[in-house]
């Protein structure tokens, strides 16, 4: 088997369709880092069946699909195709295809195919992706110093029978599966075995019942032939009752016809009387008619009195609500007018505290470098007059041991030479005494320096006690700012999970966000079960670019990844370009400036001021955690301080001792 090519498209560094022809003799890949040698190989091993992310240097298996740039969008899939020769000398194209969340699928020769298929025809030709065939970085050594089993491995692919290893392992495991299947079968045969018990004692009940109903059956029809008997005799009585009553009928007939007789001369007489009675039934009908008039206009009134009495109750009753609300209207205008006046005047007075506030903040940041500053002087000129004073007091100490001994050595042979003769080592006695008393004088002059050289240790214990008092200070305001911005925040804790809480704008670009995104910042993300949520949108190839000019408010904004595709489509540009460029706007974009002003693909366009509370927000959230950074560092400064003080202190006390 050759390798002939290699096409890969959208395969990590390889975005565009690119194609590496592998000729006859030595193919060499050279270039500088980073420009994609190595996913070749990697390339290489994915399509030949590679299963571990680790080993194509990814966390998931997505992460081969090309991720995309600033300038370029990411791909949705990537494709890697072998083109190789057979032992035979037939084309075979062995083809890897992933899409991104959907996993990946192989072709063989444009049919599809398993995984294990592809793996089985690189074993079958002593190659694969775990192949030694493939040496990497450190692979020599790593075949060096293989164990048996490894060079075994490595000796069978050599030879062609690692397809063998493969398939042997795959019959054996059909193996265990006909075993298991073999297993479960028995158990299928006892189960059926004892279903066979049932079914006999089923059958015999079902022999009885049979024989029960033919019983059944005979006694039946018994029963229906002594009823049949009974019924032929009964119409057989019938038909004898029938002549009877034909008799009778005819008796009837006859007198039936001397009665129509009488009915007729009836009749005659008949249309008289049925005209007076209708004549007396049309006059009780209009009479009736007439009061079942006057008695649904008289309950017509009554309902109508009924209803008007209350609908007057209600109109009284809407009027005092009415009259109540207005004068709750009243109040709460009245209420709402002293508020905005108060908020009004807080605002101004804030607005007016804020130069100072920003003032004293930049003097205590000056005042705190000055302190630092002198504190280091102050500690550098601790130590050393320290340092000498040390120095100084050892030789002190020691010049006074030495003189006591000279002396009591003098002392000694003052009492010898006053008995003895004067030795020669006398004289030598005395200029050691005199040298001792010369090392006395220097000592003493050094204890003179160390005291004059003890007020500017302890100045500089003063000035880092003045600064450790300062840093307290500092620490002090940022915990309170703290403390304001946690409250400001808690208070929109409770509204539950927002994309607003996910979402950091650069300094400066708050009222661009929160005027592009407006009330969209309180939806919830997409793993919230909100009404209102983020579902995500993965940006597209085909998203139409922004005009030239307008950066793109993703370069500023870190926000979670179901906003990519919307931020990818609002661009920030000045006051002055926003007009210009809105025109050259695709449908679904945007432009927004960094005071809030907006201009939309349709012409529409909004003045900054409208996303103030929630630009305010982000604001404070993004004012928390460089608060939350200075609290940490003013800290650490605090504690050096305190801990410079304790050195200076302690050296002070040294040099007063």
């Amino acid at each position: 088997m050759e390798f002939r090519r290699l096409r890969l498209a959208g395969f990590k560094s390889f975005v565009e369709p690119a194609e590496l022809r592998i000729e006859p003799g030595l193919t060499g890949v050279v270039g500088p880092n980073g420009c994609g040698k190595s996913n070749l190989l990697e390339a290489l091993r994915w399509v030949m069946g590679e299963g571990s992310p680790k080993s194509m240097r990814s966390g998931g298996m997505d992460d081969v699909i090309f991720a995309g740039t600033g300038s370029r969008p990411a791909r949705s899939f990537a494709q890697v195709t072998l083109g190789l020769a057979g032992a035979a000398g037939e084309e075979i194209e062995v083809s890897r295809r992933i899409e991104r969340g959907a996993g990946s699928d192989y072709r063989i020769n444009g049919r599809d195919a398993r995984a294990q298929d592809v793996r089985l025809l690189f074993a079958d030709s002593a190659t694969g992706a775990h192949s030694p065939a493939i040496v990497g970085q450190g692979r020599i050594s790593s075949i060096i110093a293989a164990k048996p089993a490894e060079r075994r491995a490595l000796l069978e692919e050599a030879a062609g029978i690692a397809g063998l290893h493969v398939r042997r392992r795959e019959a054996e495991i059909r193996l265990r599966a006909a075993e298991a299947n073999l297993t479960r079968l028995d158990d299928v045969v006892r189960a059926l075995e004892s279903q066979m018990g049932a079914l006999k004692r089923q059958a015999r009940v079902a022999e009885r019942y049979r024989a029960l109903s033919d019983q059944l059956k005979t006694a039946e029809a018994t029963l229906i032939y002594a009823r049949w008997l009974a019924a032929r005799a009964a119409a057989e009585a019938a038909a004898a009752a029938v002549k009877a009553a034909e008799a009778a009928a005819d008796e009837q007939t006859r007198a039936a016809a001397v009665l129509a007789g009488q009915a007729a001369d009836a009749t005659a007489r008949l249309p008289g009387l049925r005209q007076a009675e209708a004549e007396a039934a049309a006059a009780v009908q209009a009479v009736r008619q007439a009061r079942a008039l006057l008695d649904a206009e008289a309950t017509t009134a009554r309902a109508r009195d009924a209803a008007l009495a209350g609908q007057l109750t209600t109109i009284a009753r809407d009027a005092a609500r009415e009259a109540g609300m207005a004068e709750d209207a009243a109040a709460a205008e009245a209420r709402l007018v002293q508020e905005a006046d108060r908020l009004s005047a807080a605002r101004a007075e804030a607005e007016a505290a804020l130069p100072a506030l920003q003032e004293t903040k930049a003097a205590r940041a000056a005042e705190a470098e000055t302190a630092e500053a002198a504190l280091a002087a102050a500690l550098d000129a601790h130590a050393a007059a320290a340092a000498d004073a040390r120095a100084k007091a050892d030789a002190a100490r020691a010049a006074r041991t030495r003189l006591e001994r000279l002396e009591a050595e003098s002392r000694d042979l003052e009492v010898r030479r006053s008995r003895l003769t004067v030795p020669p080592e006398t004289a030598a006695l005395a200029d050691a005494v005199a040298q001792a008393q010369a090392g006395l004088a220097q000592a003493d002059a050094a204890l003179a320096e160390a005291e004059a050289a003890r007020p500017a240790a302890d100045a500089a214990r003063d000035q880092a006690a003045a600064a450790q008092a300062a840093a307290r200070a500092t620490l002090a305001g940022l915990k309170a700012e703290s403390d304001a911005l946690a409250r400001r925040l808690a208070a929109d804790a409770g509204k539950g999970p927002r994309i607003a809480e996910m979402v950091e704008a650069d300094a400066g670009f708050e009222a661009a966000l929160a005027a592009a995104l407006g009330d969209e910042l309180e939806a919830g993300p997409a793993a919230s079960e909100a009404a209102r949520r983020w579902a995500g949108a993965a940006v597209e190839a085909d998203d139409p670019a922004l005009p030239v000019g307008a950066a793109a408010l993703a370069l500023h904004v870190r926000a979670p990844a179901e906003l990519a595709r919307r931020l990818a489509q609002i661009g920030v540009v000045s006051e002055a370009a926003g007009p210009v460029l809105a025109r050259q706007l695709r449908p679904g974009q945007r432009l927004v400036s960094a005071d809030g002003r907006i201009w939309r693909w349709d012409g529409y366009t909004e003045a900054g001021g409208r996303a103030d509370a929630a630009a305010a927000r982000l604001r404070a959230r993004r004012r928390a955690g460089e608060v939350a950074s200075e609290v940490g560092h003013a800290e650490a400064t605090m504690m050096s301080a305190g801990a410079v003080l304790a050195d200076a202190v302690a050296a002070a006390g040294a040099a007063q001792a």
